[in-house]
């Protein structure tokens, strides 16, 4: 039913990026040059169809050393229509396996910068993760904060938020049911961010590529 393609950084060019700001921007908006600099922070593309319909995507960074993989996912973005298919935790899965074969002794490391929908998303399908801030390992804070520098964003330690410049928008909102917001991880998102519906803020979390987060994902995936 769905088709996923990998596209390399080389080729994020205007004509690649429109139509994914197109299908972003109804949901989370913000402009055009902003959507693309944080695109171009990234070094790999999943974009994910239905037929010849672009219903998703979802971008890819990852760096580090032969001892120790960062891995960072951005800009989620699935149409309402093509949710709960799983199509980012497949993704996901499939760039930490990549890493895994090129750095087979590495610890690997997950983290993101998201917004409530993001961040429920994936972490209601882990054995275990931890919000990024002043309280956090110090090599976690400083990758957020150097990340969040790299697309314009601006990286509070005290409180973990991000200042993303991304505004949510009604039709995004209204998506979601009461019950939603009202779940163990919508608050645990909210009670951190309670402003999160206009501030233009997100949080930034981590979680360890472990034997228990890796079962977690492949059976959710």
């Amino acid at each position: 039913m769905f088709a996923t393609t990998r596209i390399a950084r080389a080729d994020f060019d205007d004509a690649t990026l429109q139509p994914l700001y197109v299908l972003s921007n109804a949901l989370m908006a913000e402009p055009y040059e902003h959507f693309a600099h944080h695109a171009r922070t990234n070094d790999e593309l999943y974009v994910f169809r239905r037929g010849d319909e672009l219903v998703g995507f979802q971008l890819w960074r990852a760096f580090g050393d032969a001892a120790q993989r960062y891995v960072l996912g951005g800009k989620l973005r699935i149409d309402p229509s093509a949710r709960r298919h799983g199509l980012h935790l497949a993704a996901g899965l499939d760039v930490l396996a990549a890493q895994r074969r090129a750095f087979p002794a590495a610890r690997i490391t997950r983290l993101s910068i998201a917004s409530l929908f993001g961040f429920v998303s994936i972490a209601r399908r882990l054995a275990h993760f931890a919000f990024v801030d002043a309280t956090a390992p110090t090599e976690h804070v400083e990758v957020i904060e150097r990340c969040a520098a790299d697309s314009h964003y601006v990286f509070d330690r005290a409180s973990g938020r991000v200042e993303v410049g991304i505004r949510m928008t009604a039709a995004q909102l209204e998506a979601y049911p009461a019950a939603y917001f009202e779940s163990e991880l919508g608050r645990a998102y909210i009670v951190r961010n309670p402003d999160y519906r206009d501030n233009r803020c997100y949080l930034a979390f981590a979680f360890e590529v472990d034997d228990a987060n890796l079962a977690a994902l492949a059976r959710a995936a």
